[in-house]
C-alpha cells in the first residue's frame, strides 16, 4: 500500500511476537518506516535501436500509467513496464529511477525508461503451430512470412504469409488441408478511454480447404478487431469488437454431392444425403445468383475475455472466461446468432500437480433456416484432443430415436465430419502431473525425466441439434432433461513431454456413458463385451485447454 502511494523508500523490519502466557494473549508488531512520500519529477526515454526504426516518444509515452507530476507507485511502473513490452517491437524494457538524468531529492524522483529493440525486419520459413478459438482444434502447418514489427514508427506490425496447414491434427486418418495467402496488420494502441486502451488488428485472408473427402470451398475473408485492454482488477480484463466479411464459394459442390448420392443404395437413403446437403445447397446457390464481390457473410462479434493465469501454455494458477457472440450484420446469407461461453480454472495442489477444470456451452439462433447458411467454422463439434478424448473428433452428438434409425440403415459418417450441430454442452476435470527431477539422476538424467508430464482426466460433453437433421422434424421432443442425461463422459490418461508451448502428448480415453448407442448396445460402455474395442487415442500439442 505504501510503494503504491507514493512512498518509494518505505521498509518494514521483522515482526517481533511476545507471548503473555498468563492472559493468554499473543502480540505481534511490525514496525514500518515510510520514509519521504516522492513525485515523479521527470520521464527519459532511452533505447538501444542497434540500427533499428524507433518507435516515437509520444507512442511510448501514451503506454505508461504514470506521468509526471504523479505521486509514484509501483504498481503502475510494472503494468507501464508491460505495456511496452506488449507492443512487441522491444526486446527487453525496464523502468526504474537514475540520478544519471536528473537530481534525486527528499520528495522527487527521476525515472529512466530504457527499451532494448528487437530485429524488425524478419524474413522466416519454417513449421508453425495454433490453436482456432471456437472450436479448439490443433492445427500446423508450414509457413512463409514477412514480419515488420514498426512499419509506421509507431510499433505498428504488417504480416505478409503463405501456409500450408493440417488441421485439426487429431483426425490423423482423415486429414484435412488448408491452402492460405494472407496479410495482416495490426495497431496495438489507438486511443486511450480511461484506464482502457483500444488497439486495432486486421487480416485480409484468401484460402482454399477440404473440410471432407467430398466437398472442397474457396474462401477470401476480411477482419477488423477492436481489441481493448481493461483495467488488470475486473473480472473481465479485455474484450474485443469484431467485423468479418466472407466470400465463401463450394469450388465442387454438384460433384461432391453426386459421389454422396452414388453411395446411397435406396431412395430413403438418397433422401437423407439430399438432407444432409441442404445447408451447403444454399450456399451453392447464393455464389449461382451472386456477382463475385457480393459477400456470403457479414458478421459482427463482441468478446469479453478475464484471463488472470500465470501462464498462456501451462498455467498453475487463475482462470480465463469467454464470453462471445456473433451475429447476422444484414448482407449474405449467413443468418445467425451465435453465443458462447467458456471458463477454465486451474490451482496448484503441491509443487508438480495441478488441478484444472473446464466448462463451455453454446447456441446458435439460425434465422431462415431454407434459405440460410451457417459457416462450417462457426458450427459446433464435440469429440476429439481437446473435447470429450473418448470419442474420435467430430463424432459426438446427440442422437434422437429417428435420427438412429436413419443412420443404422444409411450411411452418415461423410456428414459427421463437416456438418455440425446448433448446441454444445462439455467440460472436464483433469489433473496433470509434472514429473520431479530424482535426486539420484545426473544434470542431464534429471532435465530429460522433468520434461515429463502425466494426466488423468474425466470429459463430459455432448452436441444437440444436427444441423444435418430439420430441428422441427426429428428434435422437437427433445427436453431440459435430455441435456443432462445425453451428455457422453469419457475417463483418461495422458503421457507427453514439456515443449515451450506445453505438452507433445498423447492421451488414450475410453467412453464410459454412452447416451445414444447404435444398434441397442448398452449405454454403459463398460458393460458391453470388448468394451476396449472403445477405446479412443489422440496426439495433441498443448494442454487440452
Amino acid at each position: 500500500i505504501l510503494l503504491n502511494n507514493g512512498y518509494f523508500y518505505s521498509y518494514y523490519l521483522q515482526p517481533t511476537v511476545e507471548i503473555d502466557t498468563l492472559y493468554k494473549v499473543d502480540s505481534i508488531t511490525v514496525r514500518f518506516f515510510p520514509g519521504e512520500r516522492q513525485k515523479i519529477s521527470s520521464i527519459v526515454f532511452v533505447d538501444s535501436t542497434f540500427g533499428q526504426k524507433v518507435v516515437t516518444n509520444k507512442m511510448k509515452n501514451n503506454q505508461l500509467a504514470f506521468q509526471v507530476g504523479d505521486w509514484y507507485n509501483r504498481q503502475k511502473v510494472e503494468v507501464s513496464r508491460q505495456n511496452l513490452q506488449g507492443l512487441g517491437t522491444f526486446e527487453f524494457v525496464s523502468i526504474d529511477t537514475s540520478s544519471s538524468i536528473g537530481q534525486i531529492t527528499d520528495s522527487s524522483l527521476p525515472f529512466k525508461v530504457y527499451t532494448r529493440y528487437r530485429k524488425q525486419q524478419e524474413w522466416g520459413f519454417g513449421f508453425y503451430y495454433n490453436r482456432t478459438t471456437y472450436d479448439n482444434f490443433d492445427n500446423v502447418g508450414i509457413e512463409f512470412s514477412y514480419l515488420n514489427r514498426n512499419i509506421g514508427g509507431i510499433a505498428q506490425s504488417l504480416n505478409l504469409f503463405s501456409r500450408i496447414e493440417w488441421q485439426n491434427i487429431s483426425r490423423y486418418f482423415s486429414p484435412e488441408f488448408e491452402w492460405q495467402l494472407g496479410l495482416s496488420f495490426a495497431q496495438p494502441y489507438l486511443w486511450r478511454v480511461g484506464n482502457s486502451v483500444v488497439g486495432l488488428s486486421s487480416q485480409l485472408l484468401h484460402l482454399e480447404s477440404r473440410i471432407n473427402t467430398y466437398l472442397q470451398m474457396s474462401t477470401s475473408s476480411f477482419m477488423v478487431k477492436l481489441p481493448v485492454r481493461l483495467p488488470r482488477w475486473t473480472y473481465f480484463n479485455g474484450m474485443s469488437f469484431d467485423i468479418f466479411v466472407d466470400w465463401q464459394r463450394p469450388v465442387n459442390f454438384l460433384e461432391s454431392k453426386k459421389k454422396a448420392l452414388d453411395e446411397a443404395k435406396t431412395d430413403s437413403s438418397k433422401a437423407v444425403v439430399e438432407q444432409t446437403f441442404k445447408i451447403y445447397n444454399s450456399l451453392y446457390e447464393f455464389s449461382k445468383e451472386s456477382h463475385w464481390y457480393e459477400p456470403s457473410a457479414l458478421i459482427f462479434g463482441i468478446n469479453l475475455i478475464g484471463d488472470t493465469r500465470d501462464e498462456l501454455f501451462s498455467p498453475t494458477k487463475g482462470y480465463f472466461t469467454n464470453l462471445s457472440t456473433d451475429f447476422w450484420g444484414g448482407f449474405g446469407i449467413s443468418k445467425y446468432l451465435r453465443l458462447q461461453y467458456s471458463y477454465s480454472f486451474f490451482t496448484s495442489l503441491n509443487k508438480y500437480t495441478v488441478f484444472a477444470l473446464k466448462a463451455r456451452t453454446g447456441y446458435i439462433y439460425w434465422f431462415d433456416v431454407d434459405n440460410s447458411y451457417i459457416p462450417v467454422e462457426k458450427q459446433f463439434f464435440a469429440g476429439g484432443a481437446n473435447s470429450v478424448r473418448g470419442w474420435r473428433s467430430r463424432h459426438l452428438r446427440y442422437f434422437t430415436d429417428r435420427i438412429l434409425f436413419v443412420k443404422e440403415n444409411t450411411n452418415l459418417s461423410f456428414a459427421e465430419d463437416f456438418i455440425g450441430s446448433r448446441a454444445i454442452l462439455e467440460g472436464s476435470f483433469e489433473v496433470r502431473w509434472r514429473f520431479g527431477r530424482p535426486r539420484w539422476a545426473s544434470d542431464v538424467v534429471g532435465n530429460i525425466i522433468n520434461m515429463g508430464v502425466m494426466t488423468g482426466f474425466i470429459d463430459w460433453g455432448n452436441t444437440f441439434n444436427w444441423i444435418a437433421f430439420n430441428d422441427e422434424e426429428y428434435y422437437k421432443d427433445l427436453k431440459f432433461l435430455d441435456y443432462i442425461i445425453g451428455l457422453g463422459v469419457s475417463v483418461g490418461l495422458g503421457f507427453g513431454i514439456q515443449t515451450p508451448v506445453g505438452p507433445l502428448r498423447f492421451d488414450f480415453a475410453l467412453p464410459v456413458w454412452d447416451p445414444t448407442p447404435e444398434n441397442n448396445l448398452d449405454k454403459f460402455v463398460l458393460s458391453r463385451s470388448g468394451f476396449l474395442e472403445y477405446f479412443q487415442y489422440h496426439i495433441g500439442l498443448g494442454y487440452s485447454f
